[in-house]
């Protein structure tokens, strides 16, 4: 373990798989635990996470897996991820068990990546969207899918589950006819309603009351009526595409985060309240802590963890594997998860999170 930096550096320089090709001495290693303690610092290059779980690589065949997009557990003791070659990868914290893995798709190179992940309020089931227009629902316990829902004609980017468990949405890629969202009941695993939008559907949120829900929509936050399907309004005041839309979990605020900047607006006038980070963070994928206080935003290469209330950056993790990194916050907001291109999955502790002194 100790020589595992020293193998990273050296493995194939100057190529994409540079720090790939490394994984391939520890391939039967599928959880490697690290313990070292982290630095105060904005940007501390050398910390290590707190775990870190390594996917399987042959960079002589060509052969790399890493995560399209990761999640915890409702209980924060398990991480997910989903990965570009159809697979679902669960791991245990804190327990030096061998990981559960589920094949969902082919894994071909177009259609079999798992492409948005979500895990029920139960934690017994996960969401899976995928490339080949499918959404899978999969019993975590036996790791058998349950349902495969079919209707989207384009990969699928987004998924979320109610409350009740019940039922979900997802959320598809394509242009105006092709891409869309969908309502499902669970239990039969057919559609209650189809919404019909024309962008990318990178993300979902749905209200506390669970009455409307968010899609970005390139540079403008769109608010729906989940029963009539009706468009209540668009916010619009980003200027790069916006990857992430949320409500705060006093309903109060609905917070956008993407390529140019972090929006807060006031959920009754719809007016954007502040504009934090503006040409800062480039991120393409962004997670909201379960308080709502933070947010954390992955781009190329690199994470910030943002402080809503004042816009300051709180942490930042620079240079990590090549490409895009995707992100999640824990339930009990203390820790970050991150994917990554050279086949890892991390999970980093944060800051401790300052309560605002008496009267304020």
């Amino acid at each position: 373990m100790a020589d595992l930096d020293s193998h990273l550096s050296q493995a194939l320089p100057g190529s994409r798989y540079h720090r790939r090709g490394a994984l391939v001495l520890v391939a039967s290693l599928t959880c490697l635990p690290w313990y070292g303690g982290t630095r105060a610092s904005l940007a501390s290059p050398v910390e290590k996470p707190a775990y870190r779980f390594a996917l399987p690589q042959d960079v002589l065949a060509l052969k790399c897996e890493w995560a399209q997009c990761v999640a915890f557990s409702p209980d924060g003791k398990k991480v997910f991820a989903g990965t570009n070659a159809g697979q679902l990868w669960i791991w245990e914290l804190k327990k030096e068990a061998q990981p559960q893995r589920i094949q969902l798709t082919s894994g071909e190179l177009l259609t079999g990546p798992v492409l948005s992940l979500a895990i029920s309020p139960d934690g017994g089931r996960a969401l899976a969207g995928c490339a080949d227009y499918r959404v899978r629902l999969v019993d975590l316990a036996t790791g058998q899918v349950i349902h495969v829902l079919e209707g989207h004609k384009c990969p699928v980017f987004s998924v979320a589950f109610c409350r009740d468990g019940r039922r979900a949405l997802s959320g598809s890629s394509g242009s105006a006819g092709t891409a869309s969202i969908f309502l499902w009941d669970l239990k039969t695993g057919k559609p209650l309603c189809r919404y019909e939008t024309d962008q990318i559907v990178h993300s979902l949120a749905l209200s506390p009351d669970e009455q409307r829900f968010l899609t970005p929509e390139f540079t403008s936050v769109q608010e729906w009526d989940l029963r009539s399907g009706e468009r209540l309004r668009a916010l619009k005041g980003h200027k790069g595409r916006i990857y992430g839309v949320f409500y705060s979990p006093d309903g109060k605020t609905i917070i956008s985060g993407g390529f140019d900047a972090v929006r807060v607006w006031d959920v009754q006038t719809g007016q954007c309240l502040r504009t934090l980070g503006q040409g800062k963070f480039d991120a393409y994928h962004v997670a909201l802590s379960p308080d709502g206080r933070r947010m954390l935003l992955g781009g190329i290469r690199k994470m910030h963890l943002l402080d809503l209330e004042t816009g300051q950056e709180l942490k930042r993790w620079e240079d990590r594997a090549a490409g895009f990194v995707r992100v999640a916050l824990s339930p009990d907001g203390r820790y970050a998860l991150s994917g990554e291109e050279d086949g890892s999955v991390c999970v980093w502790r944060l800051p401790e999170v300052k309560e605002a002194p008496p009267g304020k």
